[in-house]
């Protein structure tokens, strides 16, 4: 089935059966949800990337190298054109600093060094994060995680978890995506991921193709099977600014969905022989591509912040 489909299906299930709610973190934002959806993608279906709207690849595949080098800093997310997590950024220089928007501005037009940092000076401080995901990043590095896969991928302990209770309050964004397992079995691999909440129109195309691509990554680079993905997603939803567009997606018939899609992606061989923290430095967007992708509606949707 194509990613499309099981995407519009979702998309569907929250406007037809969906309950609403003011979200408690946004004053005034209505958010309509369903409770849980599994969403998995085999290999065998293609490269996951959303056609029904445009889809950032470039934007997943950026964001997915910062976070397994467990970068801590927003100006390497700006070196990427990541831009959708400024708001946050702002929000938490505004709280724990007590700077005023104006004057975060001002600091970040004229490169003052302090406007970039987190409130916490030392940005190599793995405590302190601009993500709360990045802290399984950090995890994953100070466990070997990722070096224990390799060596023996049928291990049941290649489990990654942000959600770290005494680290909550020094985040800027507490993690949505709160466990990573990598579950192997006598074929291959998959990537099962748990998220405690789901932005389906922003996050989701994003998400599918970050686990997707991470799994290329790992195969390249230990030589294990990539089999596919799995999404157990909680608290599935779609804000009131993205109704509109989300029933312009449920109305796009299949014949219209995209297909034939490929990414290229191939590691040097020197890179497969190191520890993956050291292999994963050398990797840059610039090494994957795609081509033949094309989409139907181009869209606009502004990321909400906490406003509470």
């Amino acid at each position: 089935m194509k990613i499309d489909t099981k995407y519009a299906n979702i998309v569907k299930s929250i406007l037809n059966t969906g309950y609403e709610y003011e979200d408690p973190n946004r004053k005034g934002v209505i958010r309509r949800e369903i409770p849980m959806v599994v969403l998995e993608h085999n290999v065998e279906e293609g490269f996951p990337i959303i056609t029904i709207r445009k889809s950032w690849f470039k934007g997943a595949v950026s964001e997915l190298l910062l976070f397994l080098k467990g970068s801590t800093d927003i100006r390497d997310f700006w070196d990427y054109n990541i831009r959708f997590w400024d708001k946050d950024f702002m929000r938490f220089q505004m709280t724990k600093e007590g700077w005023s928007k104006s004057e975060i501005e001002f600091r970040i037009k004229e490169k003052i060094d302090d406007a970039y940092k987190l409130y916490l000076k030392d940005k190599g401080d793995s405590r302190i994060f601009m993500m709360g995901r990045i802290y399984s990043a950090q995890y994953a590095k100070q466990y070997d995680i990722f070096d224990k896969f390799k060596e023996n991928p049928l291990r049941t302990d290649l489990i990654i978890n942000s959600w770290q209770l005494n680290d909550l309050n020094d985040m800027a964004l507490v993690p949505c995506h709160y466990d990573i397992q990598l579950v192997g079995s006598n074929d291959g691999f998959e990537i099962v991921w748990i998220q405690r909440s789901t932005d389906i129109i922003l996050g989701t195309p994003v998400n599918v193709q970050f686990y997707y691509l991470m799994g290329l990554i790992l195969q390249e680079w230990s030589g294990h099977t990539f089999k596919g993905i799995r999404g157990i997603l909680k608290k599935v939803h779609i804000y009131n600014n993205g109704i509109d567009l989300a029933k312009q997606i449920i109305d796009i018939p299949e014949s219209e969905y995209k297909d034939n899609i490929k990414v290229d992606f191939k590691m040097d061989s020197e890179l497969k022989g190191m520890k993956f923290s050291e292999m994963i430095q050398k990797l840059e967007p610039n090494q994957f591509s795609i081509s033949n992708y094309k989409y139907v509606i181009k869209d606009t949707i502004d990321m909400l912040t906490y406003n509470i």
